[in-house]
């Protein structure tokens, strides 16, 4: 596959990224196009990178691939519940192949996320992923501190 191919349709095809998140809803079969190719790509990339051995592992094993949109709703620049990919062992320090929800999402199903804000800064994640890479931290910015136990 390709790097840059989603199915025969470019990215151009389907139009300027930053333009089609502020149409809201009347943008949303478009939007579902973007993500399917930023997915494609991501799926594209850790294929690559596990495919790729380093040292007892792969280098997937090895690396972190943290795959987010900057907004939930880009109409109205909403960033409650914005669901976050990671992809990767980092180095053995993420358990893998789960679904993790944490705050107000934790124990639900369906279309959790759909609730709205989880009540967890995503500094928390940043904290956890510093963490992750041998970098110590107890807490990301300012003001928020901790770091996301779940995903130990």
């Amino acid at each position: 596959m390709p790097f840059l191919s989603l199915g025969g349709t470019t990215m151009m095809d389907v139009g300027e990224v930053h333009g089609i998140a502020h149409e809201g809803s009347s943008g949303y079969p478009k939007k579902v196009k973007i993500d399917t190719w930023y997915m494609q790509q991501l799926a594209y990339l850790a294929g690559l990178l596990d495919a790729s051995m380093e040292g007892t592992g792969t280098i997937l094993d090895n690396s972190l691939i943290t795959c987010l949109n900057d907004m939930t709703e880009g109409s109205f620049h909403s960033i409650n519940a914005v669901p976050v990919v990671l992809v990767g062992g980092a180095g053995g320090a993420l358990k893998t192949g789960r679904n993790v929800k944490v705050g107000s999402w934790a124990g639900k199903s369906g279309n959790y996320w759909s609730s709205g804000n989880t009540g967890v800064a995503h500094n928390k994640l940043l904290a956890s992923i510093s963490n992750m890479m041998d970098v110590p931290s107890t807490g990301f910015g300012t003001t928020y501190t901790g770091t996301l136990t779940e995903l130990g």
